[in-house]
């Protein structure tokens, strides 16, 4: 018996000893997995400089730097992210006021992870010259992409207001003779509409005084067209007489919808009659009435008279039409 007992706590010595390797394995495995990401490192990063918060009324004079180069260290792994992106160095130009000042750079102005440090900046601070913006008020045009629907066309644009005041550098004002909204597409539409917009300024022109949204109101509608209608047939009406017309035909120049005047059919939608009622047999000189559809004007017919010769011969009978008629 005490033989079996020693076996038995030498058994759980080894066991206890084998796991305690395997542990030791685990962690060193886990530490080489991770030592990759934790490994630090330095790198040089130019980061482009911004500059905000900056008063209504204020601009800066050509600033002397346009990117700031900085050295960072931190976590392989997170530098090598950092390179994918674009870094910014922002300054805070809030509450300054017109004159010379110089801006100390921080670590802060780059707003990197907390994993990161700058180590150096270089420059280490920025000179302004800060002065009152110039003004100028201009007209705002509207800016349109694409086209209406087929048959449809642009009748005019206004911008509400109609005008705006713009402050910014003299050498950028002093080009400027209007404002463009940005591209607004009308792309397939078929009725007028009103849309929101901003405005495509230059770098350094800001909008004052502007309290609402500028609205951009583009007026659509049916593009027009003319046809020319040639040899149309004079007929009489409101006589039981023959009634013949010199010359026979009339020609005629009509304005209207393109949808419209692409279906309009001579026969169909066409009528150009002599009114005969009450007339005897003789021979008359009249002008012929024109009816055509209600979205269809006449511009000139050719010729405005015909010579009638009325005779106690019954022509052939003709139904009425439902048209709007033109004396």
């Amino acid at each position: 018996m005490p033989r079996q007992e020693g076996t038995s706590t030498n058994t759980r010595k080894y066991l206890l000893w084998f796991f305690v390797g395997i542990g030791a394995v685990g962690v060193v495995l886990g530490t080489l997995k991770v030592l990759p990401g934790i490994r630090t490192s330095e790198q040089e990063i130019a980061a482009e400089l911004v500059m905000s918060g900056l008063p209504e009324g204020l601009v800066t004079m050509h600033p002397p730097v346009k990117t700031v180069g900085a050295r960072v260290r931190g976590p392989a792994a997170l530098l090598a992210e950092l390179a994918k992106k674009q870094v910014t160095c922002t300054l805070n130009l809030d509450g300054l006021a017109p004159g010379t000042t110089t801006l100390p750079l921080t670590a802060e102005n780059f707003g990197l992870p907390p994993q990161l440090q700058v180590t150096a900046i270089k420059p280490e601070s920025v000179t302004l010259r800060i002065k009152a913006a110039d003004q100028k008020t201009l007209p705002v045009y509207i800016a349109i992409a694409g086209k209406p629907a087929a048959g449809y066309t642009v009748i005019d644009t206004f911008a509400v207001p109609g005008k705006v005041t713009v402050s910014g550098p003299e050498k950028q004002l002093s080009g400027m003779d209007r404002v463009m909204t940005k591209p607004i597409s009308i792309e397939g539409i078929t009725e007028s509409t009103k849309r929101e917009s901003a405005l495509e300024l230059p770098s350094g022109v800001r909008v004052t005084g502007l309290k609402n949204a500028l609205v951009a109101d583009i007026r659509i509608g049916e593009k027009t067209d003319r046809r020319t209608f040639a040899n149309v047939r004079v007929i009489a009406r409101g006589t039981g007489y023959a009634a013949v017309f010199s010359p026979p035909d009339i020609t005629l120049d009509v304005e209207g919808p393109a949808n419209a005047l692409a279906k309009l059919n001579r026969t169909a939608d066409i009528t150009a009659y002599v009114d005969l009622q009450g007339i005897k047999p003789g021979v008359y000189v009249k002008r012929a009435s024109i009816t055509l559809p209600l979205s269809i004007t006449l511009l000139k017919a050719e010729p405005e008279l015909f010579t009638v010769s009325v005779s106690k011969k019954a022509p052939p009978t003709r139904g009425a039409s439902g048209k709007k008629s033109i004396q």
